[in-house]
């Protein structure tokens, strides 16, 4: 029978049925001695009725249902035997009904046509065919399931191929945070690139060597403005093609930038190769989510120590890795970054990993050669020679040929071409500054004399250029270079016009009579040669349409730049040649760069213009953005320039008007506190940001500044002089004998000794101690002093300890000094914090102190408030191993109680943490804890499928006899014990993290 005459006869038995119930219903009513056979048969035909009206439904929908449907209906089967039963039943019970009018009908309805055996035969012989259908259903339904496991496998893959893209585009989003994006300078490098030039480096041997060796290494050396970025921008172009459809092979870079400090950070670097190889995995590692989870879900920014193992994780499973960084010479040395790049460099090296293949370009710079002189796997390829003179005859032949050349005689483009590559020496910008001096020229007798004067070195052409500079306009020019050689951010056109007229020793500083008809004229001040300028295409600002504007350099593009675009210097070797000493050799003396001396003047430049905009401005309005173009910069990057003032010794200047500004009276203080103090300072665990330079922010909205003066409206002098550490301020502030305790923001500075202490002033909270300052006093966000020196001063824990620190207060986003270890132990996912935590417990640190919430004190917000908890429980939720045992060797209770997991025990399997269970059991934890929204330990293990809990409960069945007598005795672990093979070969289980649910806290 075919499966559309099966579900007819389904149809069939159904109608039946309900004939049945139909009849019984009138029985039930007359005849009242048989109503319990009434009521069993009636709920047998029911049950039945509603199998076969279920599986017709289906039926209708799936031809594979239909198949079910036809094996049924067979001829013989249980369908044909139910038809023929319930149609003598019907008979039975319907000849009378059907037969007379209402009455008569009624009448027949009060006598019962049954006997009680008929009724228990029929009712066991209808029971017995639903079991057979049943069972029937049940197999057909395993059949059809083995059928499609292919489809189930598919559907498996594609669920984990999207928890997998998920995951993915969060981490992955968590490393691009504040990252720029390498690939703007690589593009720039690539349009400035000559075709058929660098060839030479392509097929020199060594690179050859380099791409199939193993664990292989390129040092490619060479002078200022020898074109070492196109080079490297010609190898990544070179291996990006080489590798392009191969899985197993990934090629990732990064170019260190003089003018971008977010470009001169090792973290940054790390993140950014990170990134590009975790992008090309096939999977995510556990490691990797771990520390996305440890982070807050992406909230914080991981440590470089963590970046760097991060790194080694990621690179696993490739066949070739290949990682190029360009110009590491450009990677600052003042603030020690450039060693820290050095030494990772160096850590990365001795992994000795066979698929790792390393390429940096520098100059030749003593530290640079020290450092990977210890490299032993480094080869070292120089830019310079016959091949680097045939590149530099390419690069002047083309640009010969660009229209602005097109009224040259051929053979005085030849002499040009011979003339400035034979005394180039390799340097491709020095032939780029020269042939630019030459385009200026308006006949050819004077482009020959032009030719033999030209300079032959980069600081021959850099004084050039500068001596060009009009006498009346070096001071403005002086001032400019100051201000782009060590501005926080990028400067702005209209910023950097601003700045160019403030007078710091006049008062006003400024008149607005002096400023220029069009900020363009900075950029006729400032030659060409030494700045380059990019801007927005005004003309289509709503779309943001980007224009470039070339200089020598190259072009420069910004997608957070205003409509008047950036200022820059053009070159590094330009930044390195006015802050050298050669240039006070030289008739440019004038325009050399004292780096203290230059901070000072910024810093001064700074505080006069808050003054000024203060003594002008009636109004706090947003308006005053556009009434003075140099209040965004001056109030946003203010602190990060008043960090000169640590540094001896301060001109005089500057210390009238730092002294004139920290009066909360003055006018200068007031604009700063509106304008710029929240973007100044950090308002969250961590009260100063990294004062480097940083990328150009939008300004603030009128709400955005509204908002801002319900945070800062408490900000207190005395924390500011704090956190910048210079004795001499503060000493003269103590005169003044302040109140060293007061602590109106307790979400920005704090409390000046707390101020200080996070911020690594150390002589400066050690004189607030001395002065008086209460150890205790809270203020910050993370508590007192104390707080604040275990989450970043170590250093001062000690001191602050011997001043009387109460080394148990509950205060602050995580309760007591213990816990705040705890979590930035689990934060930072290093063991660097573990010694202190060993001091904490053994200088008195209560291990069993559980903060007791006071809503009448002023708390924590609620989602701080999950980690006032027990430290034990702590360091379960943030998986650290090592700190449970500390904890429970100084007598941490096993059995102290949590609101969300119960006990430690329950918390470490809700966590899934083996080797915490393993270590709780062993300090005597009880198995037998039973929490009210969880259940059992073995409860909550099935729940979670915890596999790695299973097996420590296997091995621990094999040691300890207490446990094995708990686990034969408890309800449901056989169970597990049969289940575990399928968990273990179900692929959709998604693997814990080491933090579990604690990303949401």
């Amino acid at each position: 029978m075919d499966g559309l005459s099966a579900a007819a006869s389904i149809i069939a038995v159904v109608q039946i049925t309900a004939s049945i119930a139909s009849f019984l219903k009138d029985y039930y009513e007359g005849v009242r001695d048989a109503r319990s056979d009434i009521q069993r048969l009636y709920r047998t035909i029911s049950s039945l009725q509603a199998i076969l009206s279920g599986v017709h439904s289906v039926t209708v929908q799936s031809r594979d249902n239909l198949r079910i449907a036809a094996l049924w209906a067979k001829d013989g089967g249980t369908l044909e035997h139910l038809h023929s039963e319930l149609k003598n039943l019907e008979h039975k019970l319907g000849t009378d009904l059907e037969t007379g009018g209402k009455v008569k009908r009624l009448m027949k309805s009060l006598k019962w046509p049954l006997q009680k055996g008929d009724v228990a035969k029929i009712v066991d012989s209808v029971e017995k065919h639903k079991s057979t259908l049943t069972i029937g259903i049940s197999v057909e339904n395993l059949n059809m399931s083995l059928q499609n496991f292919d489809i189930l496998e598919d559907i498996r893959s594609e669920i984990r191929a999207a928890h997998d893209k998920e995951d993915r585009m969060q981490i992955v989003a968590w490393l691009s945070r504040g990252v720029s994006d390498p690939s703007k300078e690589h593009n720039i490098a690539r349009e400035n690139h000559e075709p058929t030039t660098n060839s030479w480096l392509i097929d020199e041997p060594k690179v050859d060597d380099w791409v199939r060796e193993k664990n292989s290494m390129i040092w490619l050396n060479g002078g200022a403005g020898a074109g070492k970025s196109i080079l490297c921008s010609t190898i990544i172009d070179y291996m990006q093609k080489v590798c392009r459809g191969d899985p197993g092979t990934v090629v990732t870079y990064w170019y260190f930038t003089f003018s971008d400090a977010e470009k001169q950070s090792v973290p940054n670097l790390l993140c950014s190769l990170i990134k590009d190889i975790l992008s090309n995995r096939r999977t995510t590692p556990n490691e990797v989510q771990v520390a996305f989870d440890a982070s807050n879900r992406g909230q914080q920014r991981p440590t470089t120590a963590q970046l760097v193992e991060l790194l080694k994780i990621v690179l696993d499973g490739f066949e070739s890795v290949y990682m190029i960084v360009d110009a590491i010479d450009e990677c600052p040395k003042a603030n020690g970054e450039r060693d820290r790049f050095l030494k990772r460099l160096e850590d990365i090296t001795s992994w000795n990993l066979e698929q790792l293949h390393i390429f940096v370009t520098s100059r030749r710079e003593v530290d640079i050669a020290d450092a990977l002189g210890h490299i032993q796997q480094v080869k070292v390829i120089e830019a310079e020679g016959p091949q680097c003179h045939r590149d530099i005859q390419k690069y002047l032949d083309r640009r010969l040929q660009q229209t602005r050349f097109s009224k040259w005689t051929s053979d005085l483009k030849l002499d040009v071409t011979r003339e400035l590559a034979s005394r180039a020496n390799g340097m491709f910008r020095l032939v780029a500054l020269q042939l630019e001096a030459l385009a200026k020229c308006r006949s050819e007798s004077n482009i020959r004399a032009q030719l033999k004067r030209l300079p032959t070195t980069l600081d021959g052409f850099h004084e050039r250029i500068l001596l060009e500079i009009d006498e009346g306009d070096r001071n403005m020019a002086l001032v400019a270079l100051q201000f782009l050689a060590h501005s926080a951010r990028d400067v702005s056109l209209n910023e950097l016009a601003e700045a160019m007229i403030v007078n710091v020793a006049a008062y006003p500083c400024l008149s607005p009579s002096e400023r220029f008809m069009d900020s363009s004229v900075a950029l006729e001040i400032l030659p060409a040669g030494i700045v380059t300028h990019s801007g927005r295409n005004t003309q289509d600002e709503a779309t943001e349409t980007w224009t470039r504007h070339k200089g020598v350099h190259g072009s420069m593009t910004d997608a957070n730049a205003p409509a008047c675009g950036f200022v820059r210097l053009a070159h590094f070797s330009i930044f390195e040649y006015l802050a050298s000493r050669r240039i006070l050799t030289g008739r440019a003396s004038y325009f050399h760069i004292n780096d203290l001396l230059s901070r000072q003047a910024i810093a001064e430049m700074c505080l006069a213009y808050l003054e000024h905009v203060g003594a002008c401005g009636s109004t706090n309005s947003s308006h005053l953005y556009d009434d003075f173009p140099l209040l965004h910069y001056a109030a946003a990057c203010l602190i990060s320039h008043l960090k000169v003032l640590s540094d001896e010794p301060v001109a005089a200047n500057l210390r009238k008007l730092t002294l004139g500004f920290l009066d909360v009276e003055t006018n200068g203080w007031k604009i700063w506190l509106h304008f710029g103090a929240v973007q100044s300072t950090k308002i969250e665990l961590s009260p100063i940001e990294s004062f480097s330079r940083t990328r150009y922010a939008p300004r603030r909205t009128q709400k955005q500044l509204d908002a801002q003066d319900q945070v800062t409206v408490g900000l207190q002098p005395l924390s500011i002089v704090s956190m910048l550490g210079a004795v001499w301020l503060l000493q003269e502030w103590l005169v003044t004998k302040p109140d060293l305790n007061i602590c109106n923001d307790v979400g920005i500075l704090g409390t000046p000794l707390y101020s200080a202490t996070y911020s690594g002033q150390c002589s400066t909270a050690m004189t607030l101690l001395a002065s008086g300052a209460d150890v205790n006093a809270i203020g910050g966000g993370l508590g007192t002093a104390l707080h604040a020196a275990i989450w970043d001063n170590s250093d001062m824990i000690e001191p602050l300890l011997l001043s009387g620190a109460q080394i148990n207060a509950v205060t602050g986003y995580h309760g007591t000094a213990l816990n705040t270890a705890i979590i930035r132990v689990g934060r930072a996912l290093t063991k660097a914090g573990l010694d202190v935590i060993s001091l904490l417990i053994s200088r008195g640190a209560d291990v069993n102190l559980c903060p007791e919430i006071n809503m009448s004190r002023k708390e924590p917000s609620v989602s701080s408030r999950w980690f006032w908890r027990a430290p034990l429980i702590l360091a379960i939720m943030f998986g650290l191993d090592e700190t449970v045992v500390q904890l429970l060797q100084s007598g941490a209770r096993v059995d102290i109680t949590d609101d969300e997991f119960g006990s430690p025990l329950q918390a470490a399997v809700c966590l899934d943490h083996p080797r915490i269970f393993r270590a709780l059991i062993s300090h005597g934890a009880a198995l037998d804890f039973t929490d009210s929204r969880r259940g059992s330990i073995i409860q909550t293990i099935n729940s979670n499928q915890s596999i790695g809990l299973i097996r420590e409960l296997l091995a621990l069945e094999q040691e300890n006899p207490a446990v094995a007598e708990f686990l034969a005795n408890s309800i449901g672990w056989d169970q597990i014990i049969t289940s575990i093979e399928s968990w273990e070969q179900d692929d959709t289980r998604r693997p814990k993290s080491n933090l579990g649910s604690l990303g949401r806290y």
